[in-house]
């Protein structure tokens, strides 16, 4: 099995989007933290970058804890 790091905090699914009126109609928009997130995590990525995945994947995450004092 493979491993790749990625570096960063995961922003939670609840905190990720905003509502925004668009045209009149409410839609929902990425928050900055979100999308500095996924910037970081495709510049980190380079695995599989352009691996031409077409198919099913799996994926295992694990939490690593960095404390910093």
């Amino acid at each position: 099995m493979e491993y790749q790091i990625i570096f960063g905090n995961t922003p939670s699914k609840s905190n990720c989007y905003k509502i925004i009126t668009m045209n009149g109609h409410a839609s929902l928009s990425k928050t900055k933290a979100l999308k500095e997130y996924e910037n970081k995590f495709y510049i980190q990525c380079d695995k599989y970058r352009n691996a031409g995945i077409t198919g099913y994947f799996e994926i295992h995450l694990e939490g690593v804890l960095s404390v910093r004092t």
